[in-house]
């Protein structure tokens, strides 16, 4: 007979499993406001990129104000410099003096001054105020019309 001295291991019933618990089912977003989120994105993201992106369309009014009267006093300049140099070619013009150049729109508003009689639309007037002379010029012709003396009632 055989005798074991070891304990006899008791048979232990084994230990009751938790029920597992439900977890809480996640809902996700409708698709509808997924879509809506993301075109919310887009519209700001765009907006940003119109309006701070470098060269945008949303530049500063003031700026965009100043440019633009700076580009019209540049084309003011080179039509004064035009004119001047298309005139000296014709007549000796008074020198050391920048003359106001304006330009005939409507030569019946003008029709009564002597000056103006053969104006026509499109004519250049020179005006030097220190050398009180004033000069008609038509380029389409390079033409010189008219010279003549100014008076001024400033003092």
């Amino acid at each position: 007979m055989i005798v074991s001295l070891r304990p006899k291991p008791e048979t232990a019933a084994p230990a009751p499993v938790p029920a597992p618990t439900p977890e809480p089912v996640k809902k996700r977003p409708s698709r509808g406001i997924s879509i809506l989120v993301a075109l919310v994105i887009l519209v700001a993201l765009g907006y940003g990129l119109y309006y701070f992106w470098p060269f945008g369309g949303g530049s500063d009014p003031v700026d965009a104000a100043a440019q633009s009267e700076q580009a019209a006093q540049a084309a003011a300049e080179m039509e004064t410099k035009e004119a001047v140099e298309s005139v000296g070619k014709l007549i000796a013009l008074p020198e050391g003096e920048q003359p106001t150049v304006a330009t005939v729109s409507d030569p019946m508003k003008l029709k009564d001054q002597a000056f103006f009689a053969k104006a026509q639309t499109g004519d250049k007037v020179l005006i030097y105020t220190k050398a009180k002379k004033a000069y008609l010029y038509r380029p389409s012709k390079d033409l010189l019309i008219e010279v003549a003396p100014i008076t001024t009632d400033i003092q």
